[in-house]
């Protein structure tokens, strides 16, 4: 039941990222958006 819900926690992590990438696709964004996705792993 942990292990789902840490694979759900990180399937939804990515998903929201990928989303953050496609709405601000300018390098500033995408470079913050990288810096917050890597501190998060």
């Amino acid at each position: 039941r942990i292990y789902f819900d840490k694979l759900q926690y990180f399937f939804q992590l990515l998903v929201s990222h990928e989303t953050l990438i496609t709405l601000h696709n300018n390098d500033d964004t995408h470079c913050t958006t990288m810096m917050i996705h890597t501190a998060q792993q």
